[in-house]
């Protein structure tokens, strides 16, 4: 802590009695919006008090939305409570979104087209990922009541995959494809009867006719369907085929190759009922694409228009038509910036205009069909580099007066993913660093205001900064927060960095080399030892390639690898190390040793000592992510995240006297298993923490244990969106934070003068002052001004721990010094004296210098014309000489004294500042 020349800071040990359970804080990495969630919970409630949700929308990147009134409706790739996509609706006109269903993995992820309003007035959709057999789902999503069902899980035979939307027949049946899988692992047909939800294959597409089919369907005059292929073919370049419905029999209408365009991604639209038009990826003229015409009559393929590098190039999505009858589209490249444009091509002229050139700047690489209302507005989705990576934007045109704007953004807003947990700092902040998001994706240092339940940024890894930090962050004892990186900085390992919280500059202190150790997977825990160093593990990398432990000097950045782990004293470690009361470091390292099954050692950090306290062989536990804490002198708890009487963890404590193992706790699938992280020994005497495994989601929950008692309760369940899951490895009690008073000016003054008393460093807004230990009436308010001597403290309720605080005293003098002489006011000295006093009105310094003095110690006494004192101070003397500058830069202008006696020699100066 600095303590400033200006202004008295007075920071004192506080004692404080509780009045309430602990309350903890914790985290979980997934879950919530997607993107992790800040937890709070009052020991022994079987709910948790809050959640606060990483800031972000919920999904990510979403590939196709339908307009219904003033909604769109879609799913997204990626993002929710589990990374599996999310089911939303966004109001164009309020710009508002609301979540309405979060996939899972188990059951179908990852929507990749736009959902079909079908005449049942419901809405139908595919997930192309995970599910029952791996190849996504078919769901079904009720407007009335905003539920979604998994109505089909797609399979080998059913085919994998569905691509992209459905479609509705005029007999009421709907119909979709797959993309792979099938009995010629080409793709399918599939028709759902919506009287009965039972979904039907009803054709496997033919390698040798054509490839698999990657658009919507349309139906033809004569009640066959239409589609296109990407793919296979006389030219393999993709071809237009019919399908009659009535006889399951699949004709090839054309094949694409050359001038004619290749490879179309798009979807036909139906301009009349008996035309279809349709652009392809390449081929034409220049190699960029086509825009055609193909006559469902006659089966006759015409081509409107060659697409050019300048006009745009290379179209994915559908083009749609406008109630002025024109045709809009996209291309996802081309144009002025090469990042795709926006077009308009009238089909009474076939002309074609560039309305947009995207960018940079205002987005790129259009991705989905355009829709509009009847404003004269197109909407739309691009990609954008902002200040927190690249993510997806609604966009909106207005054709009216052709501007253009960006109006919804997907993604998260800076930063997530923190199995490390926080750090409790002494602004009354908590800090984390994150593995990703950010401005560049890289991760991001975050601060958690626990009062107003909010997040900043405060720094965004990149590159030469060093990235992804999995890690836990410390608040060192210099007010700094240290933590590290993975990857990147000038090695690609990643290094040691300082953030100073107080002016918020980032610095990174050490890169990791490949012999310094490498951090493959999360953890990686650091700690700060009673020498004021830091210490950590790498689990991989050193001289053996199994990693590390290093000690790192915050005072001077200096960076010592102590041990290179090497098999016979374990490898790959992934927890942390503790200091027990011994002074000494210990740790579980979870392979290695003797049995190859991890073990616990023991480092000196005195005398740079390794020894194996325990193999984990025949134990029954293991060490995992997690890292000891110690409750009693020499007794270390941890959890173990397999061994136990039923092989599913163990809550165990290690004597580092008598190197025992006890298991004090097996888990089991009823009450929660798979224990992850560290334990946290709260103030009311019990232990907390959490599992990753049990009840209805697998996702595990919190638990509580009596070491007095040996009981066991699993106190709540992780959800994936109210609660969040994948627990950080690192809960803790609520820290409290010391008041102190803060003085705007000198605790010692004459009468009729005043200080003001602040306090500060509490998460209070209860306060009440004292003056001799009596409460002052109406001190209630963080400040009070003092006119009075006496011993002043004051009390604090923190909000945050429910604690009350009570300062140490401070005391006020309010002396008047004897006047000055008439010798002193001369600034005369005595004869014998060699004392030389001096202010330099450049430096603003008081300069003292002596020599030949006889007396061990020195009197120093500045005071300004009224008489208060500005310093009053003793001090030793070295070699018979004094040699001192006083910085008088924050003195007011006027007129000073200054005396200093030592020994027998006495002499006094004024001098006048005026600046």
């Amino acid at each position: 802590m600095k303590i400033s020349s200006t202004i008295l800071l007075l920071l004192f040990i506080i004692k404080g009695q509780a009045f309430a359970q602990p309350k903890l804080i914790g985290t979980n990495t997934v879950g919530g919006n997607g993107y992790g969630t800040i937890y709070k919970y009052n020991a022994g409630d079987t709910v948790l008090s809050d959640v606060f949700n990483i800031p972000g929308t919920p999904g990510l990147g979403p590939l196709g939305f339908i307009k219904l009134g003033n909604f769109f409706y879609g799913g997204t790739y990626g993002g929710g409570s589990d990374g599996s996509g999310v089911f939303f609706k966004y109001n164009f006109i309020t710009q508002e979104s609301t979540y309405l269903h979060y996939f899972e993995s188990d059951s179908g992820s990852q929507v990749n087209a736009s959902p079909f309003l079908a005449s049942n007035g419901k809405l139908y959709g595919s997930t192309i990922g995970n599910g029952t057999y791996g190849g996504g789902s078919i769901f079904e999503f009720d407007l009335s009541n905003e539920s979604l069902s998994n109505i089909y899980q797609l399979n080998n035979t059913s085919g994998k995959f569905a691509n992209p939307e459905f479609m509705q027949h005029s007999n009421g049946k709907l119909y979709i494809t797959t993309y792979l899988n099938g009995a010629n692992n080409n793709g399918t047909i599939l028709q759902l009867d919506l009287t009965s939800n039972v979904i039907q294959k009803i054709y496997d597409f033919d390698p040798s006719l054509t490839g698999p089919n990657n658009s919507t369907l349309v139906e033809a005059p004569n009640g066959n369907l239409y589609g296109l292929t990407s793919t296979g073919g006389a030219n393999n370049s993709g071809t237009i085929f019919e399908f009659d419905i009535t006889t399951n029999t699949l004709f090839k209408r054309f094949d694409f190759g050359g001038a004619a365009g290749s490879t179309p991604l798009a979807s036909f639209i139906k301009v009349t009922s008996t035309k279809l038009i349709g652009s392809t990826k390449s081929g034409g003229t220049g190699n960029c694409g086509v825009l055609f015409e193909f006559d469902l009559t006659t089966n006759t393929y015409t081509k409107l228009f060659d697409f050019t590098q300048s006009l745009g190039k290379s179209p994915r999505c559908a083009l749609t038509i406008h109630p002025n009858g024109k045709l809009y589209g996209t291309t996802y490249e081309g144009g002025s910036n090469n990042l795709g444009v926006l077009f308009e091509f009238d089909l009474n002229t076939n002309s074609y205009i560039k309305k947009l050139d995207f960018s940079n700047a205002i987005g790129f690489n259009p991705k989905i069909e355009l829709l509009f209302d009847f404003a004269g507005n197109l909407y739309g989705l691009v990609s954008w580099i902002g200040d927190y990576g690249i993510s997806e934007h609604i966009f909106k045109y207005n054709l009216n007066s052709n501007t253009y704007s960006r109006i919804f953004k997907f993604g998260d807003t800076g930063g997530h993913y923190f199995p490390g947990g926080l750090a409790l700092a002494a602004n009354g902040k908590y800090y984390s660093a994150t593995g990703t998001g950010g401005k560049y994706s890289r991760g991001a240092i975050l601060e958690y205001d626990y009062n107003n339940n909010a997040v900043g940024t405060k720094f965004n890894f990149d590159d030469s900064s060093g990235f992804s930090s999995n890690s836990a962050v410390l608040n060192a004892s210099n007010d700094k927060i240290y933590g590290i990186t993975r990857n990147g900085g000038l090695y690609g390992y990643g290094g040691i960095f300082e953030y100073d919280y107080n002016n918020g500059v980032y610095t990174k202190t050490h890169d990791f080399t490949a012999t310094d150790g490498i951090q493959s997977m999360p953890g990686g825990m650091i700690m700060e030892a009673s020498n004021g160093k830091i210490y950590g593990m790498r689990n991989g990398g050193g001289n053996y390639g199994l990693g590390t432990l290093y000690e790192f000097d915050i005072a001077t950045d200096s960076f010592v690898v102590k041990l290179h782990f090497n098999d016979t004293l374990g490898a790959e470690p992934l927890g942390g190390l503790v200091q027990a009361s011994n002074g000494k470091l210990y740790a579980g390292i979870s392979s290695g040793g003797p049995s190859s099954k991890g073990l616990i050692i023991e480092y000196d950090i005195n005398t740079d000592s390794v020894i194996i306290k325990k193999d984990y062989d025949a134990t029954g536990v293991f060490a995992y992510n997690g890292t000891f804490i110690e409750v009693a002198p020499n007794k270390l708890y941890a959890l173990s995240i397999i061994g136990g009487q039923n092989n599913e963890g163990a809550l165990y404590e290690f004597d580092c006297i008598t190197n025992h193992i006890a298991i004090l706790y097996s888990f089991s699938a009823p009450t929660g298993y798979d224990p992850v992280g560290s334990l946290v020994y709260a103030s009311n005497g019990k232990l907390y923490g959490s599992t990753k495994s049990r009840n209805v989601y697998d996702i595990g929950g919190l638990f509580e244990f009596d070491l007095a008692t040996g009981a066991y309760n699993h106190k709540l369940d992780w959800e994936p969106i109210e609660t969040g899951w994948r627990p950080g490895f690192k809960l803790q009690e609520v820290g409290c934070i010391a008041p102190g008073i803060l003085a705007s000016g000198p605790v010692s003054f004459c009468q009729g003068d005043s200080v003001i008393l602040s306090a500060f460093g509490s998460n209070s807004n209860s306060f009440q002052w004292h003056r001799n230990g009596n409460p002052i009436a109406g001190a209630n308010s963080q400040n009070f001004t003092v006119k009075l001597p006496g011993k002043y403290s004051v009390s604090v309720t923190d909000t945050t721990c429910s604690l009350l605080f009570t300062s140490n005293p401070v005391r006020v003098r309010i002396p008047c010094i004897p006047p000055f002489d008439n010798q002193d006011k001369l600034s005369s000295t005595s004869t014998d004296a060699d004392i030389f006093l001096n202010y330099d009105s450049q430096q603003q310094q008081f300069e003292i210098m002596a020599t030949d003095l006889t007396s061990e110690t020195y009197n120093l006494l500045i005071a300004d014309a009224t008489g208060r004192i500005l310093l009053n101070e003793q001090s030793g003397i070295s070699n018979n000489s004094i040699s001192r500058n006083i910085d008088c830069s924050a003195f007011a202008k006027g007129l000073y004294i200054v005396k200093i006696v030592a020994g027998d020699k006495i002499l006094s100066r004024k001098f006048v500042k005026e600046r």
